[in-house]
Formats: structure tokens, C-alpha cells, sequence
């Protein structure tokens, strides 16, 4: 009888003491938690590089100020088309493989975007890289997908905090390696980073199976059905598609207005005038941003999409065994 209750005791004890042999406390480690922050800011910072550096392209190719500007309009119309057609296949395809090839593609888009001899060959080049960028986008329900229910929320935050990091710091880092040395730099650069990027995801990142075995358009079909269901996904995500385009109507006039005769900004100039946004990500607490992460994006993604990518573990199509926790809308200075 002793031993019984001296056994049991002391698997009471030791009890407590197992997840500390745990690689964190939230069962994902620090690094890769870091490493997909990371990832995310420098894939979606694709999206932000053109916009301070309009002026000089505009006179770099002898096009007109608007048709400069299509370049940002047709960078976001590729991200659109890869949130639609490419972020899904995140359920159908082995996620890892998928966020390989993307990047791959972006790397080719990028050094394309870098060397182009044309306005046409770069705004080719920029709506392909705007469509595999949405990696970002994959790479934020992966992070909810290996992280215990209870850390969550903080993960997905962290994950998060990085993303609206690459979009605050975009213009800037644009605006000064173009000053100190061409607009090409900063496009054959990034296609650099995006190639070590793709390598270090393939050697880091766990496999993770597909979440259904749906055909593909039955995937894109159960989209729209969500708008059907859920009326109030429809309203939120009208939200954020109004407060994105005042965001890029905002973003992509600038640079022409600062560089103009009135202020004659230099493109250092238009990026340090970028850095005004940051303070919505310096004020952002770690876990609001995780409990609210799918407003926080601002229309990065279409309506509902992150909301559904996270309702059950990031997953795309268990939204349909059960309705998504929708969030509270969010003002749109956080970007």
C-alpha cells in the first residue's frame, strides 16, 4: 500500500515538471515563430516596393504619371487573383511545397521585374510577383495550424506584427536603396532574399498534409457559398476593402505630390514620410493583434478569407462545419 501511494505521489510530482522538457512554452519554438514574421514581411513587402519610386520610373520609361501608376494598380490585381486561385490551394496541396514553388516564382518574377527593358516587361513581371506573394498569406494559418489552441492567438499576433512590419518598411528600404543606387537594386535585391527565403521555409518548416481531398473548384465554389451564409463576412469584408483602397489611393499619389515642384522630396525623402505608419504596429499589444489578426489586415486579403483560415487551425474548408468568429472591424491606421 506505501508503494502504491509513494508511485503515485511521485508521478504527481513529476507531472508538472514535463512541458518544461517542451521545445517553448507554446509548444512552437521561438525561431520559427520568428522566422515565419519574417517571411511573411518580406513576401508582402513585394507588394510595396514600386510605390515611392513612381517618379523616377515615370521618367525612366517617358510614360505618363497614370500610366506609372497602373504599375501598383496591376501589382495588387495579381495579388487579388493569387488570393483567389492560389491561397486555396493551400488546402488541396502539401503546404510546403506549395509556399517553395511560389517563392520560386516570385524570385523569377522579381529578377524579370529587375532587368526589364520595357513599362510593359515590368508591369508583366510586378503581376506576377503580386500573385505569388500572397505566401504571406499561407504562411499566417501554418503558424496557426502548428500552434496549441491556448498560444494561438499569440503566435498568430507575432506572425502578424511581421507582416504590417514588411508593409510599413517597404517604401522606406525602396526609397533609400534607390538612392544610394538604382530602382533596379531594389527589385533584383529582393529576388535575392525571396530565393534564400524559399530555402530556408523548405529546410525549416514541417510538412503539413492537405485539409481536404474536395475537388479545386469546389474549394473556390465554397467561397462564395461563405458570402451567401454569412452575411456580416460580406459587410466586413466590404469594411476592409473600402479602408484598403483609400490606403493604396492614399500611398500610390504620394510619391508624386512629394516629389513635385511643391516639395521636392527626394526619394529618401517619400520613404522617411512612409515611416508615419509605423506607429500603429509600435502600438499594437502582442496579444490584441493575435485575438484580432484577421481585421489587422486591412484588406490584404479578399472578405473573409483570413477569418476562415484560422476558424479551426487555419484550415480553409472547416469552415464549413462550422460559422466563422468574425472580428470586430478595425480602424485602418494600423497600416
Amino acid at each position: 500500500m506505501s508503494k502504491k501511494v509513494h508511485t503515485s505521489a511521485s508521478s504527481d510530482i513529476r507531472s508538472p515538471r514535463e512541458p518544461a522538457t517542451a521545445e517553448a512554452p507554446h509548444g512552437v519554438p521561438g525561431w520559427l515563430v520568428a522566422l515565419l514574421a519574417v517571411a511573411t514581411g518580406m513576401t508582402v513587402a513585394n507588394l510595396y516596393y514600386a510605390q515611392p519610386l513612381l517618379s523616377s520610373l515615370s521618367g525612366v520609361f517617358h510614360t505618363s504619371t497614370a500610366t506609372a501608376g497602373a504599375l501598383i494598380t496591376l501589382t495588387q490585381v495579381g495579388y487579388v487573383i493569387g488570393m483567389l486561385f492560389l491561397v486555396p490551394l493551400g488546402d488541396r496541396l502539401e503546404k510546403r511545397n506549395l509556399i517553395t514553388v511560389l517563392l520560386a516564382i516570385t524570385t523569377l518574377a522579381l529578377v524579370a521585374a529587375g532587368l526589364a527593358t520595357s513599362f510593359p516587361m515590368l508591369l508583366t513581371a510586378s503581376l506576377v510577383s503580386g500573385a505569388t506573394s500572397v505566401v504571406a498569406q499561407i504562411l499566417v494559418p501554418f503558424a496557426a495550424g502548428l500552434a496549441p489552441d491556448h498560444a494561438r492567438g499569440r503566435i498568430v499576433g507575432r506572425v502578424m506584427s511581421g507582416l504590417l512590419t514588411g508593409i510599413l518598411l517597404s517604401r522606406t528600404l525602396s526609397s533609400l536603396v534607390s538612392d544610394l543606387t538604382d530602382w533596379r537594386v531594389v527589385f533584383l535585391g529582393s529576388a535575392v532574399l525571396m530565393a534564400l527565403l524559399a530555402v530556408a521555409l523548405r529546410v525549416a518548416l514541417p510538412r503539413q498534409a492537405p485539409t481536404t481531398s474536395i475537388p479545386y473548384h469546389h474549394v473556390l465554389r465554397s467561397t462564395v457559398r461563405l458570402v451567401r451564409t454569412h452575411p456580416a463576412l460580406l459587410r466586413r469584408g466590404l469594411y476592409q476593402a473600402a479602408m484598403f483602397g483609400a490606403f493604396s489611393a492614399f500611398w500610390t499619389t504620394v510619391s508624386f505630390v512629394l516629389t513635385g515642384p511643391r516639395f521636392h522630396y527626394s526619394e529618401i525623402g517619400v520613404g522617411v514620410f512612409a515611416l508615419v505608419g509605423a506607429a500603429g504596429a509600435c502600438v499594437e499589444p502582442g496579444d490584441q493583434v493575435g485575438r484580432s489578426s484577421r481585421a489587422a489586415t486591412v484588406g490584404l486579403a479578399p472578405p473573409g478569407t483570413t477569418s476562415r483560415q484560422e476558424a479551426r487551425g487555419g484550415s480553409t474548408s472547416s469552415i464549413r462545419q462550422s460559422p466563422p468568429r468574425l472580428p470586430a472591424p478595425r480602424a485602418a491606421t494600423t497600416l
